[in-house]
């Protein structure tokens, strides 16, 4: 039987995306109460990485934000707060490995050269 999601693949996805993302998130506050402080951008490397790895979720939330904005915003003067979505976007990232590891485990197991197989006992031939 074919495995088609990897639980153990699912948790190391979502521990290893959620740590990453908390370091990530707490060495960019970290630069930035620097940068509010002295006006010196030192660790200019932050500001890119944190914004390349969290444009996906921006995009989500700004497009899920203009389309229902009714299930996003409890108050009206509220604006949406986007670490709000960074949990279902790790759970999300877990879910793809999971579906995904078993998948390439298969692949790089499966034989390249299906014409070199031995012919011994085939009917067919």
């Amino acid at each position: 039987m074919k495995k088609r999601f990897s639980i153990k693949a699912f948790f190391i996805a979502t521990l290893f995306h959620l740590a990453a993302t908390s370091l990530l998130w707490t060495q960019s506050e970290r630069a930035f109460a620097e940068w509010k402080r002295t006006g010196a951008d030192v660790h200019s490397i932050w500001g890119p990485v944190c914004a390349w790895i969290l444009q996906p979720v921006m995009m989500f939330v700004s497009y899920y934000t203009q389309h229902h904005l009714s299930a996003v915003r409890p108050g009206i003067f509220e604006s949406p707060n986007p670490t709000q979505f960074i949990l279902p976007w790790t759970l999300f990232v877990g879910v793809c490995f999971g579906f995904l590891v078993p998948r390439i485990l298969r692949w790089r197991h499966h034989s390249s050269n299906q014409s070199m197989r031995p012919t011994a006992g085939r009917s067919d031939v």
